[in-house]
């Protein structure tokens, strides 16, 4: 059979950082390199789960996904920061 398998679910929330790994290297989401023989965005959490890697087959879209995420985690981090009131 063909598809996604060991499906886990986890909310972005919950992610403290996020990297591109290229055979066993991080490497920069902005300038990943040309070849790899294995590819996975590494997702780092709090314990106990500490990290689960998310494979992929092509170096650019693993990038692009990781981009999109670390923007969505930045974006969700600035939503639960206390609001600073400037209200007189």
């Amino acid at each position: 059979s063909t598809g996604p398998i060991n499906l886990e679910s986890f909310s972005l929330q919950e992610v403290q950082s996020i990297q591109l790994l290229v055979d066993n290297q991080a490497v920069d989401l902005e300038t990943p390199p040309t070849k790899g023989r294995s590819i996975a965005l590494e997702f780092s959490f709090p314990e106990p789960v500490s990290v689960i890697k998310v494979p992929f087959t092509e170096i650019p879209l693993a990038a692009e996904w990781g981009k999109y995420l670390q923007q969505q985690l930045k974006r969700s981090r600035q939503d639960f920061s206390p609001k600073v009131s400037t209200d007189q």
